[in-house]
């Protein structure tokens, strides 16, 4: 392992083996040089501009949630997962969202499968090792986007984790 890999290791385990490189500037690591490196390296891959995907051996990296921590990393910095996608990564429900909502703080262009919210400074949690909405919130806010018996599902789940009471979840239903 090279001084450059061993200066982007915090960075990709952080990010589940993504390298933004908005946050590899922020460790002092010149674009340019990243770029170098990644160009021609088996290990990396480039899936969108200002975003590299390193496979090293590192045991401290976790993939599970690669392709989250990509989502994210695309999204930009101050991105956060909202609603739909955080009750998707809590399995509450069993229900899941076939597009990934993000709430950014600055506009964001169009770009299939995802679906862009305005950043209100609402509440964070961590889930994953990723910052997502506040778990509560996120379940209110995402109610909208599932079809009622998903709602029902989504609903029971949350009480039964202690995020919302049942006089709470009952006013909920149909939302």
């Amino acid at each position: 392992m090279n001084a450059l890999e061993r200066r982007l290791l915090p960075v990709v385990r952080a990010w589940h083996g993504v390298i933004p490189v908005w946050c590899a500037r922020d460790h002092d690591i010149d674009p340019r040089l990243l770029w170098r490196w990644a160009h021609g390296n088996d290990d990396v891959q480039h899936p969108a501009r200002g975003v590299y995907i390193w496979f090293n051996d590192d045991p401290d990296t976790d993939y599970r949630y690669t392709h989250l921590a990509l989502s994210l990393a695309m999204a930009g910095r101050g991105a956060v997962f909202w609603g739909p996608t955080v009750v998707q990564m809590a399995k509450l429900g069993g229900w899941g969202s076939p597009i990934i909502h993000v709430a950014v703080p600055t506009r964001r262009r169009r770009r299939h499968g995802f679906h862009w919210h305005r950043d209100t400074g609402f509440a964070r949690d961590v889930l994953c090792g990723l910052p997502v909405e506040n778990l509560r919130q996120a379940v209110i806010d995402g109610l909208p986007y599932m079809d009622w018996d998903k709602q029902e599902l989504v609903l029971a789940d949350a009480v039964d984790h202690g995020l919302l009471d049942s006089d709470e979840a009952t006013a909920l239903v149909g939302v």
